[in-house]
């Protein structure tokens, strides 16, 4: 089983999603949640409103004979070891420059 390697900056393949508490109420009350959990905001409201306003961009890949899925592009940001293939649980590699 062969380890998904993070695309490069230049070779990104990225989509913008907007969470709304309407279309999809689980993962906005989560993000509201972790919002207040790290501090970012005093009042729920204020966080809702940000969720609300600010699109999540997210990198996509494919796990060849699993699926597709996606990655926050923040959290590659902290490095390719921080993100497993939701299918087999093996860490991503770096991409190569």
């Amino acid at each position: 089983m062969a380890r998904i390697r993070v695309n490069s900056p230049d070779d990104m393949e990225s989509i913008s999603v907007r969470l709304t508490k309407r279309k999809f109420p689980i993962a906005f009350q989560a993000k509201v949640e972790e919002l207040m959990e790290a501090g970012a905001f005093n009042d729920s409201r204020e966080a809702e409103k940000w969720i609300a306003e600010n699109p999540i961009e997210l990198e996509i890949y494919y796990d060849k004979h699993n699926g597709l899925f996606a990655v926050e592009c923040e959290v590659l940001e902290c490095g390719a070891e921080a993100v497993c293939s939701p299918y087999t649980g093996q860490p991503m590699l770096d991409y190569e420059d």
